[in-house]
Order: structure tokens, then sequence, then C-alpha cells
């Protein structure tokens, strides 16, 4: 499978710092859960959206964590990415 990943520093002013996480743009992927959970394993990033268009909004957006037990959560946040 060949699937383009972006990785984003988000909440970072520039290019450092930040929490890093990966990007997917699966348009046209359909990628299932199982699909989208080895992705996040392999990126090894604590959080990985993948968008596809969606008719209902300009993204429809699912999340990925790697698996491992989660400890603690932050409050959950949309990005808006232009």
């Amino acid at each position: 499978m060949n699937v383009e990943v972006y990785t984003l520093n988000a909440f970072a002013k520039g290019e450092r710092g930040g929490n890093p996480a990966g990007v997917v743009l699966e348009d046209g992927l359909s990628l299932d859960a199982a699909e989208m959970q080895l992705i996040a394993k392999e990126l090894g990033l604590s959080e990985t959206a993948f968008m596809e268009k969606s008719l209902l909004a300009d993204y429809k957006i699912r999340y990925s964590l790697p698996p491992a037990k989660l400890i603690c959560a932050d409050t959950p946040r949309l990005l808006r990415l232009d």
C-alpha cells in the first residue's frame, strides 16, 4: 500500500516545537480501521488524522493512535489547515 503521509507540528508557531502528528489525505483510498492502525503504528506519533472529502462538511476526519495503553489524554482540539 502506498500512502502519502504528512507530518505537522500542531500548536507550533514555526517549524520546531509543538506536538508532532501525522496527516493522511485519503481521497479515494477508503482505508479500514486495521490499515489506519498499521499506518499510525509505523509513524509512531501520538496521533494520526485521516482526512477525506465529505458531503456534509469540507472533510471527514478520523483519528488513529498507535496501539498502546492510554494513560491520560489532553482535551481534543480541532485544527484548521489552510
